[in-house]
């Protein structure tokens, strides 16, 4: 089988998804995922996406899918550190953190349009202790085991530790 372009061009791109299945199993339905970012695909219950340029992605990238149900979404080609995540129209922010060699960042939520961008001016440890910018709002939330619930809120300030 040879595939081609629809108009010549010096290079291009091809995204296949294959699947495997017995001689009685129907093809899972598939879903592009495109924006000017990257590529992807949803199939059944998982979304991927890829870099469209091969490189790492370390700007913030928005990419809808459409469905029902929750989906497990893996985005590869991402660049290391710390990650906001948010559906749009939502209040929920997730924050995850990307890791090399790996570069990939992964999650689970319904359908919608997802906002993913770089937290700026956030490192984090070995341990996991985060350092953010004076005068940002910090808000620790405190649970007990029978499920009561209370905040603290802080303020960053200048100095050492």
């Amino acid at each position: 089988m040879q595939i081609r372009p629809k108009v010549e061009s010096g290079s291009g791109a091809f995204f296949n998804v294959m699947q495997v299945m017995d001689g009685v199993a129907s093809p899972l339905a598939v879903s592009r995922i495109s924006t000017s970012d990257l590529e992807g695909a949803m199939v059944s219950d998982r979304v991927v996406t890829f870099s469209k340029s091969g490189s790492l992605m370390d700007y913030p990238v928005s990419f809808p899918f459409a469905g029902s149900g929750t989906k497990k979404v893996v985005m590869t080609d991402m660049a290391p550190g710390l990650w906001m995540v948010r559906k749009t129209g939502s209040t929920v922010v997730s924050t995850i953190e990307v890791k090399a060699p790996a570069h990939v960042l992964y999650f689970s939520n319904t359908p919608g349009t997802y906002e993913v961008s770089p937290v700026a001016g956030v490192s984090l440890n070995p341990i996991g202790n985060r350092t953010v910018p004076v005068g940002t709002p910090i808000c620790i939330g405190v649970s007990t085991e029978s499920g009561d619930a209370s905040s603290v809120q802080f303020s960053a300030s200048g100095g050492s530790p």
